[in-house]
């Protein structure tokens, strides 16, 4: 789940003075405000269904289970 962030922390030091370098620090800057609105509405697609997440079950069973 942190694949994208890790890999935009990566490459964003090295890229975006490259890019300002090159092209001047405003379309820099554009380009990373754009990549990040696009991986933000990807990430609001991503729905998990809980009653098919092997993760979160369990928890709350013995959550519940050791409440009540």
């Amino acid at each position: 789940m942190n694949f994208g962030s890790n890999l935009g922390g990566l490459i964003s030091p090295v890229l975006t003075p490259w890019l300002a370098a090159r092209l001047g620090w405003e379309t820099a800057l554009s380009l990373a405000a754009v990549l990040a609105i696009l991986g933000a509405l990807l990430w609001l697609g991503i729905t998990i269904d809980p009653d098919e997440s092997k993760y979160d079950a369990p928890r709350r069973v013995g959550f519940s289970q050791a409440s009540g």
